[in-house]
């Protein structure tokens, strides 16, 4: 499998290419791009990165894609562009995503206090210096 051009792999990839065109730049088919990424871990975790460096891409690119074709017709160009923020969403959501996740944990107030109680009371037990202990109310 050292005949696959994996630098020019690299590359297509972060040039925000599709997995299509990325085995194509590598010299192989889509299936055989998946074999090699579940043999070769390192490779895997560059192409990862190479191809979130392409998502950045392909959201900077949306800020031209008017100026850039300017003859274009103005519908495709919006097509093309929702396209892009849809996908973008997807594969990097914590960054592009339209939807904020709220995480809501129920907590046993009861139990939280009677444990805040129990370490209240080691800390009494165990401060026996008189700098640290607090200053007596005065009424």
């Amino acid at each position: 499998m050292s005949q696959f051009d994996l630098k020019a792999a690299l590359d297509a990839a972060s040039e925000g290419k599709t997995l299509r065109d990325i085995a194509e730049a590598m010299g192989c088919n889509y299936s055989q791009l998946n074999y090699y990424c579940k043999q070769n871990p390192q490779f895997k975790h560059d192409l990862d990165q190479a191809r979130e460096q392409g998502w950045y891409l392909q959201a900077d690119l949306l800020r031209t894609l008017t100026k850039d074709n300017p003859n274009a017709d103005f519908q495709k160009l919006r097509l093309e562009a929702d396209n892009i923020k849809w996908l973008l969403a997807r594969m990097m959501p914590s960054i592009f995503g339209d939807r904020l996740e709220v995480k809501i944990e129920r907590v046993d107030i009861a139990g939280a206090l009677f444990e805040a109680k129990v370490r209240s009371r080691v800390i009494d037990a165990e401060c026996t210096d008189p700098d640290l202990l607090p200053a007596p109310l005065h009424g």
